[in-house]
């Protein structure tokens, strides 16, 4: 069981930093700068899948329908910590 909870935290590690890159690259490709942190819960049948994003930048309608509807996570777990240059 230790090992296969150890085996469930690197997965949702893995996920974590790259759906994180994922998004940091979809919002260059909206040239906009956002650095994002992930976080997982397990999904229905005990596998990491992206719950929530912390993200720092300009705030993104489209950046934020992405996140929503190809990563999963929804608006109301999207927290955004925008920054003003």
């Amino acid at each position: 069981e230790a090992l296969a909870a150890a085996g469930k935290e690197e997965m949702a590690s893995i996920i974590e930093l790259r759906t994180a890159a994922y998004i940091s690259d979809k919002a260059d490709a909206l040239g906009l700068t956002v650095t994002a942190e992930v976080q997982t819960e397990a999904g229905p049948e005990g596998i990491p899948v992206p719950y929530r994003a912390e993200l720092t930048g300009a705030w993104s309608e489209e950046l934020a329908s992405y996140m929503e509807g190809e990563l999963g996570i929804p608006r109301e777990r999207q927290v955004w910590h925008e920054e003003e240059h």
